[in-house]
C-alpha cells in the first residue's frame, strides 16, 4: 500500500513535491535510451508520472540508491535531501544511501545493478567524480545510465553528467577549483546551472565562452530538465543560456 494514499494537507504536499510545474518539450534528443532527471534541490513538478513513464511501472516497492559523495563529512547526510526521503516514503519506495568511499566495490556494483533508480546528491562535482574514479566504477556507472536506468541528479550531482564543466568551475559562491583535475561523465550534451535566480543571469551567461557552441540551461530550485523517450523536456521554466 502506498503512503501516497495518506491524507495530507495541500501545504504539506507542496513542501514535499510540487505537481504544478508544466512539462514541455525543448527538442528531440539523439540518445533514445537515456532516462535522466536533473534538478537543483527541491523536487520537480510531476516527478511521479515522469518516473513511472521511465520505469513503465508504478513506483511501489521500487529501490532508489542515493550516492552522497559530492558532499563531505556530515554534509553527506544533509545532501541526501529530505525531499527524496519523503518522496520515496510517500510512494512506498526503498531509499538506500550508498557511500562509495566506505563500501566494497563488489557491494557497490551489486547495489547499482539491483536498484531501479540511481541518484547523485549535491556538494561539489569534483568530490563525487574523484570518489567514482578512486574505486574505478566510472565505466560501470556510465554504462548503466546509458542503458536506460533512471537517473536523478541534484545540484552538483546533475553537474557531473555533461561533457564540459564551465558552470562548476565558476559557480557563484562555491567555485569547484578541483573540477579541472577530473573529467565529467560526458553522458549528456548540455550543461546545467542549479540554484539559479534571475538576478544572476549576466554572471551565469559570462561563464560560457562566447566562441564555443555550448548548450546550457539555468535551473531555479523548482525547475528541472528531463531526458526520456528521445526527448529533452523541461519542468517549470529553465533559462537557456
Amino acid at each position: 500500500m502506498s503512503y501516497s494514499q495518506l491524507k495530507k494537507s495541500q501545504d504539506e504536499l507542496d513542501k514535499i513535491f510540487s505537481n504544478k510545474s508544466k512539462i514541455t518539450k525543448i527538442r528531440d534528443y539523439d540518445d533514445k535510451n537515456l532516462n535522466v532527471i536533473l534538478s537543483s534541490e527541491n523536487f520537480i513538478g510531476s516527478l511521479k508520472p515522469v518516473l513511472e513513464r521511465m520505469l513503465k511501472s508504478e513506483l511501489d516497492d521500487l529501490k532508489v540508491v542515493l550516492i552522497p559523495n559530492a558532499g563531505i563529512g556530515t554534509e553527506k547526510m544533509q545532501m541526501s535531501y529530505s525531499y527524496l526521503e519523503q518522496f520515496t516514503t510517500l510512494n512506498n519506495m526503498y531509499l538506500k544511501q550508498l557511500d562509495i568511499e566506505r563500501w566494497p566495490k563488489s557491494l557497490i556494483l551489486e547495489s547499482l545493478k539491483r536498484c531501479d533508480v540511481i541518484s547523485f546528491s549535491g556538494g561539489l562535482a569534483s568530490r563525487l567524480l574523484k570518489a567514482i574514479d578512486d574505486i574505478e566504477i566510472r565505466e560501470y556507472i556510465v554504462k548503466i545510465i546509458r542503458s536506460g536506468k533512471p537517473f536523478v541528479g541534484f545540484s552538483a550531482g546533475a553537474m557531473t553528467l555533461p561533457k564540459t564543466t564551465y558552470f562548476a568551475r565558476h559557480f557563484m559562491g562555491e567555485q569547484d577549483v578541483e573540477i579541472e583535475n577530473v573529467s565529467p561523465l560526458g553522458i549528456i550534451d548540455f550543461e546545467v546551472y542549479p540554484h539559479f535566480e534571475d538576478i544572476m543571469l549576466p554572471a551565469v551567461k559570462s561563464m560560457i565562452p562566447n566562441d564555443l557552441n555550448v548548450e546550457a540551461y539555468a535551473m531555479r530550485d523548482y525547475d528541472a530538465l528531463i531526458i526520456t523517450g528521445g526527448e529533452l523536456l523541461q519542468a517549470g521554466n529553465p533559462i537557456k543560456i
